[in-house]
């Protein structure tokens, strides 16, 4: 057939009456269709929507089966209602409010149930013509609540040099409620961490289930809790013998190489957390000037641990023995004195006319050392704006003697005026 003929017959006046008919008839089909009376429609697998529970509880009851959680419904009505409803919005309601305010007993009951349509469906159309239940079993049983200890289990390998200190459990109850059948077997809440080894403070938020007091697992579908997860937290801390040592200042005629320090206890045994254990080699205990003593020095000092550090030994002190080797010592009478660290405007006169020092060194260098070589300085820095006589710290300086000090502490009597 030409594309002119098909245009003819597209565009005569007898293509557009039959078409027309052909409308006509199917409109005609689509409207008595819709007009129909009343038409049926299967619905499977509608949901069974349990409320009213809070209601129930309150008198002290809870269910805790319902015999079907879905139910098959046939549904007839309107034409033009049944067919726009949406399986998937509908749903059964058993309502268990109306059981809370006539029972207050435990037993199985059958309740009916209401067929809720979706909000486009008007109700007064259709209406359940069959269902595969006329009613819903519901099993009522006493609710129960009480409060439970959580324990924590852990298996887990501390390596030799660190130790797990006590767990720390921020909820340490649970308050639990349910069917008082299940509520009564439980006896607590058991935590269960599974780390291979564990060499650092180790915390975290877990899960649990209920125990009997057999220690036997309690099914607890129905249970419900005031926490979900568990706030756990294992310390774990590493302990390590570390020395005790003394840090020396004024090291000039005796030094490291002629200083023999003994401690005891030379070491002791901490704790602490890996991060500042680790890396610590020696503690200080002390420091000491010295210039301060000629040959020997003994002491006890308190053994003061930095901050985070626990000592697991049994000493609090530490008896220290010092002992300068290889050097001599004499005495000279100094009479050169001068002030130093006056406050401005203020002046000060030594009134101490000589000072008797004991000098430390090698042989030689201390023959070398004349009185013309020693100044002695008094130290003015903690008179301020003081006036008066007072006794004052002295600062020893000796020129051209290297490794020779003056030991010992010395003070000096000096009067302090305001200038003019």
């Amino acid at each position: 057939m030409t594309r002119e003929k098909l245009f003819k017959i597209f565009n005569s006046n007898g293509f557009y009456i039959a078409f027309s008919i052909f409308a006509a008839i199917c409109l005609w089909t689509y409207v008595s269709f819709l007009q129909k009376d009343t038409i049926s429609s299967k619905f499977v697998n509608v949901p069974v929507v349990v409320t009213g529970q809070e209601t129930l509880e309150n008198k002290g009851f809870i269910a805790t089966s319902v015999n079907v959680e879905k139910i098959d419904l046939t549904i007839t009505g309107k034409t033009s209602e049944v067919m726009h409803i949406s399986g998937s919005e509908l749903y059964v309601e058993v309502d268990l409010k109306d059981l809370a305010e006539t029972n207050t007993s435990v037993g199985v009951y059958q309740l009916s149930y209401t067929v809720h349509y979706p909000d486009n469906i008007n109700p007064n159309y259709v209406s359940v013509e069959s269902a595969s239940a006329d009613y819903v079993t519901v099993k009522i049983e006493k609710f129960s609540t009480k409060t439970i200890p959580v324990k924590v289990v852990y298996d887990a390998v501390v390596p030799e040099g660190y130790r797990a200190e006590p767990i720390e459990i921020k909820q340490e109850n649970l308050v639990i409620s349910g069917p008082d059948s299940v509520v009564s077997r439980i006896s607590y809440a058991q935590v269960t961490i599974e780390e291979q080894e564990i060499t650092d403070t180790f915390s975290g938020e877990f899960g649990y289930v209920y125990m009997s007091e057999d220690n036997e697992y309690v099914e607890s579908e129905l249970v419900t809790a005031n926490y979900d997860k568990i706030s756990v937290t294992i310390p774990v801390v590493m302990i390590k013998e570390i020395p005790l040592a003394l840090e020396f200042t004024g090291i000039n005629s005796a030094n490291l190489n002629n200083t023999v320090c003994e401690i005891s206890p030379s070491k002791i045994q901490v704790s602490g957390s890996p991060s500042v254990i680790e890396d610590l080699n020696e503690i200080i205990i002390g420091t000491l000037d010295l210039t301060t003593f000629a040959e020997e020095y003994e002491n006890d000092i308190e053994i003061v641990l930095p901050e985070g550090i626990t000592n697991l030994s049994e000493e609090t002190t530490a008896s220290v023995s010092i002992k300068i080797t290889g050097l001599s010592t004499k005495e000279t009478t100094v009479s050169n004195f001068a002030v130093k660290n006056n406050t401005e405007s203020y002046s000060a006169e030594v009134l101490t006319e000589s000072i008797i020092l004991t000098l430390r060194g090698k042989s030689g260098a201390l023959d070398d050392v004349s009185a013309s070589d020693i100044t002695v300085y008094a130290d003015l820095s903690s008179l301020g704006n003081a006036t008066g006589t007072y006794n004052v710290p002295a600062v020893v300086e000796i020129k051209n003697a290297d490794g020779v000090d003056a030991v010992g502490k010395y003070n000096v009597t000096v009067r302090v005026k305001e200038t003019d």
